[in-house]
Parts: C-alpha cells; structure tokens; sequence
C-alpha cells in the first residue's frame, strides 16, 4: 500500500483531527526499518501531510501534533523517524518542483520525558533555523511525561509566537 492510500483511507481522521494518529508513524517506522523509505517515499509522504494540514495550519500559530508513547514503536524510534523526513524536507526544499510543497513547512521533534516540562523555553530539533518555541506553562501539564510532541511550523512568520494546542477539548492559546 503506497503512503497516499494508507494516509487516505487508513489513517486516523488525519484530514480533520488535529492530532496525527500513531499509525502514520508506525508506517513510517516500519518503512525505515525496511529501508525502504527511499526519497520517493519521503516525497510522497510530505506531499501528503501538507496536504492533510492545509485545512488544519493557521499561519499565526504553531500546530502540535501530540503523539503518546504507549505506542508499538518506543519514543527513540518515533524520534528517528521524524529526524529522518526533517532530512529529507531539508533535502529536497532546494528542489523546483517541490518547493511550493516544503517552503512553509518545519518540522521539530520536542521530547519532554524529563523536568523540561517545568521550563517556560524549549528548543526543538528544527529543519527550518533556529526556531525557538515559547510553551507557556499551562500548555504542558503534569500528565504530559512520557508524551512527545512533534511541532509543524510554518516557517516564514518571521516572529517566535505562542502555541495553540488542544488538549481533550481544551483550548490553548497565546496570553
């Protein structure tokens, strides 16, 4: 099954749930593992996932895609799947007929396992510069140990801005 159909007809809601649901990722873990995620693979899943957030972005605010650990695939691996489409966003953003694809488009991986949850800034691994991203204390709660967040930015804003997330019908966004 290509990327496009599994997306399409077996993800999770992906075209209206903000919240990406684990099974792309198991996907895309599996392909790595396979060793099959190959630049066309990669290129296809990008393609898709901005098509899927398209509807969802709001270019004044970053997007958290919130991905829980209790996963089939440990948190590490999770991480390298993402650190491994950040490469290939980076690589092929340079690239003409892509780029209207991934000019807007970062992705960072933020892993707060540990007491990072008690800092007002963290820093993620971005593909897009040096993008600093603001968590107002409210936004990570005591329950979001063991949890990763995978941040979408839309680069080109031009200022660091506050995050809107939400959290089981709670809404949150810049004070």
């Amino acid at each position: 099954m290509e990327i496009k159909d599994f997306l399409l007809n077996g993800g999770d809601k992906v075209h209206t749930d903000i919240w990406m649901s684990a099974d792309i990722l198991h996907y895309l873990v599996h392909q790595l593992d396979k060793k099959t995620m190959d630049s066309k693979y990669s290129i296809d899943f990008i393609k898709v996932v901005n098509e899927a957030m398209s509807s969802l972005l709001d270019p004044k605010y970053i997007c958290f895609w919130k991905i829980n650990q209790k996963s089939t695939h440990g948190p590490d691996k999770i991480i390298a799947a993402y650190e491994h489409l950040s490469e290939c966003l980076s690589n092929v953003r340079h690239d003409q007929n892509l780029s209207l694809v991934t000019e807007h488009i970062s992705i960072s991986v933020l892993n707060i396992r540990q007491s990072s949850v008690e800092k007002n800034l963290t820093f993620g691994l971005s593909t897009g510069g040096s993008n600093a991203v603001i968590l107002p204390r409210d936004v990570i709660k005591a329950d979001s140990y063991n949890t990763c967040l995978v941040v979408v930015v839309l680069s080109g804003v031009g200022e660091i801005l506050l995050p809107r997330t939400i959290d089981q019908g709670k809404e949150y966004s810049d004070r």
